[in-house]
């Protein structure tokens, strides 16, 4: 049987009845604009949502840091002032390494300044500088990045005067240093060699693997543990120029990559399991490796193909679809996207389609029981500007909230968090709960109301208890009634659009709900 996922939109709320499913979270900076907290940069870590609020000041910008744990209660200022800067945002949260939140900072707001690794354990006492990097040559080139999380350490790439090379930490100060000087010497008098490419990196069997060179050109494919010794080539390209290593995904115990090979200037598709590696595909430019229903798929060029890890088992699925690489995906589809329009796959040809054009290029990571969720920011227009739900169909899709300069989606504790603005408290943080939609009665109401034909596209029937006195109502997405009557046992919808719609049984007692579709 066919799995059909349904996508449950709108404001009906079950239980309380009392508040939105969206709605303002919590007012950091009370007042209306310009007190705002313009709340950006979610990280997750351990059971705290970590971010920062940039307020307005005469000034510039005063950067907060902020968690959550999922409560108004628990969402508290950790420390203020940590950076003030009248050019936007200059500091970068990375991530959990080891219970606490790492961050960076710059020095001050000079393109050509230090920078500062941070670490915080969710107080103002036990959020306390790491390290202080110097003698930058590159400007903004030489920022911390490529940010990759390995077991109990973090790699990253960093600029120093000895150009940007691949470095470690453990949080501790004396447990930050650079790996190795991988390509040493200097282009000119003033700038120095680069032996790590300013790319991302992966970990994979306890090590970071990416692009490096000891020449500060043509990079290979390197691994490290972490130390000098430990740092080697894994596979390199017997050109003139690198492998040019880049899309690393690890998939079933092995790595997979985009590299050139010999005789060739394409990207291939390789895997290696840190000894052996193995080219998989010829003639087309490998991209993007997803995993998905126990297959590797990929961009080849503009198209969409599959692995099973051989290269006989690799083959194309699907013509002209993506350019852009994956967005989210779970165990029934992933978006793909090619230039302003996504594609709903679930991994065949026939099952290749184009997703609602109301999704624009807006298809995002963020899902919760198998639904996307998505802000879109489109400029120019406001009619888009919201929270967006998608199933990946246009029935299934639909703007859940009227946004005004909405901020970027966050997915924590089973709610998305975003920015938005209001006249009366300015850009705060919000918060959507599928769950406060869905009710928290559900399961019972699926045994006291029964709803049928469903979907529909005209006359429905309505079961529910004897003797139960009830009222029945029909609701729109937005929670406004439009049929209420006593002991109601039929409805007929025909003259409804197509959509979601809630039928809500009421007694002395109790109050269900049910989804129904109008087709």
């Amino acid at each position: 049987m066919k799995k059909i996922t349904t996508l449950f939109l709108g404001t009906l709320m079950m239980g309380s009845m009392t508040s939105p499913a969206q709605s303002l979270f919590k007012d950091l900076i009370p007042g209306g604009h310009p007190n705002s907290s313009n709340t950006e940069q979610y990280r997750n870590v351990g059971s705290n949502m970590f971010f920062l609020a940039r307020v307005n000041s005469s000034n510039g910008y005063i950067h907060q840091l902020w968690k959550s744990d999922g409560t108004v209660n628990g969402t508290v200022k950790v420390k203020d002032s940590i950076f003030v800067s009248n050019t936007g945002s200059l500091v970068k949260l990375i991530g959990d390494l080891n219970g606490e939140l790492l961050y960076v900072k710059r020095s001050t707001t000079s393109s050509t300044s230090n920078f500062q690794l941070w670490k915080s354990d969710g107080t103002a006492g036990g959020t306390v500088m790491i390290k202080q990097f110097g003698g930058n040559p590159l400007g903004t080139a030489g920022d911390p990045n490529n940010f990759t999380f390995a077991g109990s350490k973090m790699f990253f790439t960093v600029a120093d005067a000895a150009g940007r090379e691949l470095w470690v930490t453990d949080g501790s100060t004396m447990g930050t240093n650079m790996v190795i000087d991988l390509a040493p010497g200097f282009v000119t008098g003033t700038i120095p060699y680069s032996g790590a490419e300013n790319q991302a990196m992966v970990a994979y069997n306890g090590k970071v693997y990416f692009a490096g060179s000891t020449t500060g050109a043509d990079p290979e494919l390197y691994s490290s543990d972490g130390t000098a010794v430990g740092t080697t080539v894994v596979y390199q390209y017997a050109g003139a120029s690198g492998c040019n290593p880049d899309h690393f995904k690890v998939w079933n115990n092995e790595l997979y990559f985009a590299a050139n090979a010999s005789g060739s200037n394409f990207h291939h598709l390789f895997k290696t399991d840190g000894t052996t590696t193995t080219q998989l595909s010829t003639g087309i430019n490998a991209a993007y490796p997803l995993p998905f229903n126990n297959q590797l798929f990929f961009i080849g060029g503009f198209d969409l193909w599959k692995t099973n890890g051989t290269a006989g088992g690799t083959s194309l699925v699907t013509t002209n679809v993506s350019n852009a690489g994956f967005a989210g995906a779970n165990n029934d589809f992933f978006f793909t996207k090619y230039n302003t329009s996504v594609y709903r796959s679930d991994g065949t040809a026939a099952g290749t389609t184009l997703a609602s054009p109301d999704l624009g290029a807006s298809a995002s990571f963020n899902l919760i029981n198998n639904i996307m969720y998505k802000t879109r920011l489109d400029i120019g227009s406001f009619t888009s500007v919201g929270l967006w739900a998608s199933d990946g169909t246009d029935a299934g899709t639909s703007k859940i909230h009227y946004g005004t300069s909405t901020g970027f989606e966050h997915i924590f504790d089973n709610r998305v968090f975003f920015a938005e603005t209001d006249a009366a408290n300015g850009q705060e943080l919000w918060s959507f709960d599928p769950s406060a939609t869905t009710g928290v009665n559900e399961k019972l109401s699926e045994k006291n109301l029964l709803v049928y034909p469903n979907p529909t596209s005209g006359l429905i029937h309505i079961v529910f208890p004897e003797g139960s006195e009830a009222t029945i109502e029909i609701l729109d997405v937005l929670g406004n009634v439009l049929i209420k009557q006593n002991d109601l046992h039929q409805a007929d919808l025909s003259n409804f659009a197509q959509g979601i719609y809630f039928i809500r049984m009421t007694n002395k007692t109790d109050s269900h709900t049910k989804r129904i579709i109008v087709k």
